[in-house]
């Protein structure tokens, strides 16, 4: 998404995500990859961002 800092915009890099998700499934790694092309990897990429949602809403609550 546009709103994203530029690091999260499709360039987001696997350790940063890792990191970022520590209970980030390796289906949803694969997903985040891109490797079933741009539309799968931007899907993945927004469930992603709703994993990150949660986690921080776990860790700063």
């Amino acid at each position: 998404p546009d709103h994203w800092p530029e690091e999260q915009r499709g360039r987001i890099t696997v350790p940063r995500l890792l990191e970022l998700v520590p209970d980030l499934s390796e289906h949803e790694l694969w997903y985040c990859g891109g490797t079933a092309g741009k539309e799968e990897f931007e899907k993945g990429l927004a469930k992603a961002h709703v994993s990150v949602q949660r986690f921080r809403a776990e860790t700063f609550d």
